[in-house]
């Protein structure tokens, strides 16, 4: 087995920065689940604009979320490129609030 040289040699150091990880990218994970949680109840209206609204705000807010946050929980729990999945995992907090609050 070779040592990747982005990956940091000493076990501590390594399993703290999957705790990191994993703790943040299960966050944004819970992030998710409530911003769907809070336009959900739109998608049961009665007009056809406000179930397409919902809809929209539902996909603005989960895309960058899912697009990031997933990825760096899966490479946290495997702890395989944990420096890549930690700029994920911060990544995907300014790209929501881009995305969703400046769009």
């Amino acid at each position: 087995m070779t040592h990747d040289p982005a990956e940091p040699r000493s076990p501590l150091r390594r399993q703290r920065l999957r705790l990191a990880v994993i703790v943040l990218a299960g966050a944004e994970i819970l992030l998710l689940v409530g911003v769907v949680a809070l336009f959900a109840p739109g998608l049961s209206s009665n007009e056809a604009l406000s179930r397409t609204i919902a809809q929209g705000a539902m996909v603005l807010a989960a895309a960058p979320l899912a697009a990031l946050a997933v990825p760096a929980l899966i490479l946290g729990l495997k702890a395989r490129a944990l420096k890549t999945a930690l700029a994920l995992a911060l990544l995907a907090i300014p790209v929501f609030i881009a995305v969703f609050f400046f769009t």
